[in-house]
């Protein structure tokens, strides 16, 4: 136990500093002084006395105002104070500003003050015992409390159940008009914020930090708070914590947790995804979103491609991801959308890797670590980043193709745009080698020479690359999708998809879907 002396004798001071043997008693003299100010200083650069002895008359700051700061200060400090019988009246109103004890200084000697230290030894003692128990038994109750809070987060419960166990851990809320209140932030002070919820009418209030910065709050709202309506103090709290707040409710039954927060994920993925800012109020469902038309994009993006119009392929792209910010879909369109548009991108890219026999290797998605694209994409939380890494990948791919597109003779790649723009047509070598000006003959070598195959066969390779692409883009029969690649028999171009790609087009489009 740490005591600090306080008295303006000198004498007085050593005396009581010297005569006992502290030490084999449990105590430590940390410093004696001349005054109340003195005394204070000692607190504030030191330590924090359990036990302090002092005179009441003293110069500078006596020892009236000294147990007065104390008390306020360190409430936890005993005070002892030693005084005259002509100090007496002093003496009470120390007593009476919360000192423990008083002893006359005629009356003092080292066994009377030893006595009454020893006591109050004991009681600091069995006040910390008390506190830690309490400590303890108040951490227990409140782990108890979360581990309620998350299985009504996590589980449909039994409602009767539920309420037996809300009183057992001495938990206020109650099953009626509840809210529930989800936000992040790194805030340190609950109190603040606790003030500003009893004033917007919100009770009995139970928070749980389900992971870093996420908060979760189910609280009772009371007969002021209009039901219906954002509770008042929640745009005050979202200024404070500079993050969105989603508010639920009202709503009954503690059952009813499991479904709210359920219910409330998407839409706050929704917001964060497009990082709206504000306080969202949860009522039904999710907000309404755009439709995105899938079919027209790819279909588009797919014809440049083959065309090998990399140039208008890659403008295309940019006002696909303009578009996503300028209108709000739902985020999973936007991740299915942007993850076809990489593999048809991809996949160009390596056509022409074949074609060119060049030594360099296509581009990766920056720090994919072997994962697929797709699987990549939906790291992005947010759009902003999933537009700003997707914009980099088709740069870096649309680069590539844009190097080693053209290594082949200009002729042949009048013919490959031709054939890409036709391929619904019955597109024939000499009808092909009329449009570019050419002899039938010369275009025929030249092609095999350049790309490494012959005419047809380039020609059927084309038509099956657009069937794939048409198989995932859209919902079209395959006898459909044989007559858009220009194949008119629907059983020989099953036959030769088969041969190409090692699958029937349906099986095709169910094992990519």
């Amino acid at each position: 136990m740490k005591i600090l002396i306080v008295d303006d004798e000198q004498i007085m001071r050593n005396g009581l500093r010297v005569t006992v043997d502290w030490e084999s008693y449990g105590f430590e003299i940390i410093d004696a002084v001349a005054n109340g100010k003195r005394a204070i200083q000692v607190c504030e650069e030191k330590a924090v006395p359990d036990i302090v002895i002092t005179d009441i008359r003293m110069p500078v700051m006596d020892g009236l105002e000294l147990t007065k700061e104390l008390t306020t200060r360190y409430p936890h400090t005993k005070i002892i104070i030693i005084s005259a019988y002509d100090d007496f009246k002093y003496a009470q109103q120390a007593i009476g500003l919360g000192a423990s004890e008083y002893i006359l200084k005629a009356d003092l000697d080292c066994d009377a003050l030893l006595a009454v230290l020893i006591k109050m030894k004991e009681q600091i003692e069995q006040q910390r015992s008390a506190e830690k128990e309490k400590q303890k038994v108040n951490g227990l109750m409140e782990q108890l409390q979360d581990n309620l809070l998350l299985r009504l987060l996590s589980t449909l419960c039994y409602e009767g159940d539920v309420q037996r166990k809300i009183r057992e851990l001495d938990m206020e809320l109650l099953p009626e008009n509840l809210y529930m209140i989800q936000f992040w932030s790194d805030i340190r002070d609950r109190e603040e914020i606790k003030v500003i919820l009893e004033r917007s009418g919100l009770h009995h209030g139970y928070w749980l930090a389900s992971s870093k910065n996420h908060y979760i709050l189910i609280a009772n709202g009371d007969e002021k708070q209009e039901k219906g309506r954002i509770p008042a103090g929640l745009e005050q709290i979202r200024e404070l914590c500079g993050e969105n707040i989603y508010c639920s409710g009202p709503f009954d039954g503690f059952g009813q947790i499991y479904i709210k927060n359920k219910d409330m994920r998407p839409v706050m993925e929704f917001y964060n995804f497009y990082d709206r800012k504000g306080v969202f109020y949860y009522k039904d469902g999710m907000p309404e979103a755009g439709e995105l038309n899938y079919s027209k994009s790819l279909s588009e993006f797919l014809l440049l491609l083959e065309g090998n119009y990399l140039k208008e392929a890659r403008q295309l792209i940019i006002e696909i991801l303009m578009d996503f910010a300028n209108k709000m879909y739902n985020p999973e369109d936007i991740y299915e959308l942007t993850g076809i548009l990489c593999d048809m991108a991809r996949e160009k890219a390596k056509e022409i890797y074949r074609l060119s026999c060049c030594a360099e290797e296509i581009p990766h998605w920056e720090g994919s670590d072997g994962m697929m694209i797709k699987q990549r994409i939906r790291r992005y939380k947010k759009l902003v980043e999933l537009t700003e890494a997707s914009e980099g990948y088709f740069r870096s791919l649309f680069d590539y193709m844009e190097k080693y597109l053209y290594h082949y003779d200009k002729i042949v790649s009048q013919a490959v745009r031709y054939m890409n723009g036709h391929l619904e047509e019955d597109i024939s070598l000499k009808a092909v080698a009329d449009v570019i000006y050419c002899s039938a003959p010369y275009l025929s070598s030249l092609f095999k020479k350049e790309t490494g195959v012959n005419f047809s066969e380039y020609l059927v390779n084309m038509r099956i690359r657009r069937a794939q692409n048409l198989l995932l883009s859209t919902k079209l029969p395959v006898s459909e999708i044989a007559q858009k690649v220009g194949i008119a028999n629907c059983s020989y171009f099953i036959r030769v998809f088969a041969r190409i790609t090692g699958v029937t087009p349906v099986k095709y489009r169910n094992r990519e879907q």
